[in-house]
This record gives C-alpha cells, sequence and structure tokens, in this order.
C-alpha cells in the first residue's frame, strides 16, 4: 500500500463557511489519507486549525504572504507521502475518491485520472488521458492527485492562474504514466452563485486572458 496526504487550505471568510463541509467529506472517505495538511495564513482568522475534528491527526503549515500559486506550492512543499492531491476547502471529497490510489500505485502511474461531479447539477467531469486537445481543455480534472516526485520534478508554474492546466501540459509532455480511475474524487463548487478566484463568477476578460496564455503556452511546448 502507497501512501497519500491531502492538502488543504483557507484564507478568506468567504471560504470559512465550507470548512465543516470538507471535514465531513474526508470524514467520509473509504480510503483513509496517511496525512492531512492544512494551510493556514498568520493568525488563523478563519479557525481551520481549531476545526479538526476529533480522532483526526492533522499538521498545520504557515502560508507565505505571497499570491496564490507560492500559497499552494508552499504547502504542498511539506508533503511527506508518495501522492499528494489538493483539494480546495469548498469542494467536498466524495467516499470512493481513493478508492484506486493504491492500484495505480501498483500499477507505477504517476497522475490519477479521476472524475469530479459539479455542485448542484448532474454534470460529471470524466477524465481522459488524451491529450490532443490539451491546448484548449484540460484532458483530466483539476488538481488530479498524483506523485510527489513527478511535482518536484516538473515543478509548478507560478505565473501561470491556471497551473494545474499547466501541469497537465508539463505532465504530458515529460510522457507522465496515467491511471484511469472510476472514482469520482470531490462534488466541485464552480462559483456558479458567488464570486472565487478562478470560478464562474470571475471576470469574463481576465478569463480571456488567462486562457489565451495557457493555449500558447501548449502550443510553445508542441500542442
Amino acid at each position: 500500500m502507497t501512501t497519500l496526504t491531502v492538502v488543504t487550505a483557507c484564507w478568506g471568510e468567504d471560504y470559512a463557511q465550507f470548512i465543516p463541509q470538507w471535514w465531513r467529506g474526508l470524514q467520509s472517505l473509504n480510503r483513509k489519507p496517511d496525512e492531512i495538511i492544512l494551510g493556514i495564513i498568520k493568525g488563523d482568522p478563519v479557525g481551520l486549525a481549531a476545526s479538526i475534528p476529533e480522532g483526526i491527526e492533522a499538521r498545520i503549515v504557515e502560508l507565505p504572504d505571497l499570491p496564490i500559486n507560492y500559497k499552494w506550492d508552499y504547502a504542498i512543499s511539506q508533503v511527506t507521502s508518495k501522492w499528494f492531491t489538493p483539494v480546495p476547502i469548498d469542494d467536498e471529497l466524495l467516499p470512493g475518491a481513493f478508492d484506486e490510489i493504491d492500484i495505480a500505485d501498483d500499477q507505477q502511474a504517476e497522475i490519477y485520472v479521476d472524475s469530479i461531479i459539479y455542485r448542484g447539477t448532474d454534470r460529471v467531469w470524466k477524465g481522459h488521458w488524451n491529450t490532443e486537445g490539451i491546448s484548449h481543455t484540460m484532458p483530466a480534472p483539476q488538481l488530479i492527485p498524483c506523485t510527489k516526485e513527478l511535482w518536484d520534478r516538473l515543478g509548478q508554474k507560478m505565473e501561470y492562474r491556471w497551473s494545474d492546466w499547466i501541469f497537465q501540459i508539463d505532465a504530458a509532455k515529460a510522457g507522465a504514466k496515467p491511471y484511469i480511475a472510476n472514482t469520482v474524487r470531490i462534488i466541485f463548487d464552480n462559483g456558479a452563485n458567488r464570486i472565487t478566484e478562478s470560478g464562474l463568477s470571475m471576470n469574463p476578460a481576465t478569463r480571456a486572458v488567462e486562457d489565451a496564455k495557457v493555449r500558447q503556452y501548449a502550443k510553445d511546448n508542441g500542442f
């Protein structure tokens, strides 16, 4: 059996409302993580560290006062497991999320290509690893589980807002071995009814600029 870390973070009052739901999702898991890392900002004003349910062990890390990608990158740098996945605080883990992670590891995979469901709908984003269209859309859902070794080897491109999309482009170019899982990992909150850092309600002009950056990156890397 391999090891798995789940990473989350919370630094805004708008996100604090989701903390209890996040823990309920984690507690529902069939295949529990071996490590939980909670990223907090100085003083932990939203109370993430104080929210840990009885009987659960989690490691607290204080995040740097830097833009969002740097915060996540620092939290991920603390991972000690072979596999990890970030799970934003407004996403809800489903019981079978990691049921096949040990099979993926046995098959020497490096990325776990699964599915997610959009909150309030029956729409499922079913992952695949046909990367021919990667310059226009991610083949796998956001923030897919991967090995820490792959993450360290490819790095995170801090200057891109859609750094998870960039990571998939890098993984495809590097020939990372996928495991196509039957599992549904999370109920994904895409910000349909509130302002989020990357959801539907963000400024369309900003989204267009960020999409164009990724498409150019894909083109520059042969896709």
